[in-house]
Order: structure tokens, then C-alpha cells, then sequence
């Protein structure tokens, strides 16, 4: 079962978010504090990394930065809504680096469909 990180300041949002991968057939480890969860990162561990990302203390793109650093084969995306700040990450191929952004707001089977993707 392939495993994610998901990492969003908003209560809600995780728990939605988890509910809807963990149906999905992923295991889920999520939190609400950026911080927190670099702590609890593990190398090789995680399949896809998901950040929110804007977070208090570390926004998403830092977050990615810090975590690929520690594991630089790690996929990530980040769920923004502020998506003309990362058009320099989009339509690019996933790793060398590079990230998946995922535009919010987004639907519980469409954010489903991005993830299932990203990971095959």
C-alpha cells in the first residue's frame, strides 16, 4: 500500500484530504503542523509527500525543499490556490526536482484522480 505524507494547517481540510486517500487505498500520515511533520519524516519511507502551501512557520514550497533533502527521490505536490506563483513548476516532468501542483479548490474524486496519477 503505497504510503503519503499529507501535511495542511487547515483541521478540516486534512481530515477530509485523509479520509478521501485513505479510501482511496493509501495509508496516510498527516498532520496539521509543518514542523512536526519534517521532525517525523523518514527516508525511503513515503511514496508522495502532499503540502498545503500556505502554512504558518513553513509554507509548502520550503517544506518540499527540506524534505526532498533528506529524501531526494520523494515525490511531492503541493495544493495551492495561489497557482501563478508555482507556473514554473507546472507541466514539467515529475522528479529531476520538479513538483505536481494541485489547484484548490478540488473536488474529493478529482484530488483522488491527481494522486492516483502522480503515483503510477
Amino acid at each position: 500500500m503505497p504510503r503519503i505524507l499529507l501535511v495542511d494547517d487547515d483541521k478540516d481540510h486534512l481530515m477530509l484530504f485523509k479520509l478521501v486517500l485513505e479510501d482511496g487505498g493509501y495509508s496516510v500520515d498527516a498532520y496539521t503542523d509543518p514542523v512536526k511533520a519534517l521532525l517525523k519524516f523518514r527516508p525511503n519511507y513515503y511514496d508522495l509527500a502532499v503540502l498545503d502551501n500556505l502554512m504558518p512557520d513553513l509554507n509548502g514550497l520550503e517544506l518540499y525543499r527540506r524534505i526532498r533533502e533528506i529524501d531526494p527521490r520523494i515525490r511531492c505536490s503541493i495544493l495551492t490556490a495561489n497557482h501563478e506563483k508555482f507556473s514554473e513548476y507546472e507541466d514539467k516532468p515529475q522528479g529531476q526536482g520538479n513538483l505536481r501542483i494541485i489547484r484548490k479548490p478540488i473536488g474529493n474524486e478529482e484530488l483522488l484522480m491527481n494522486i492516483n496519477s502522480i503515483l503510477k
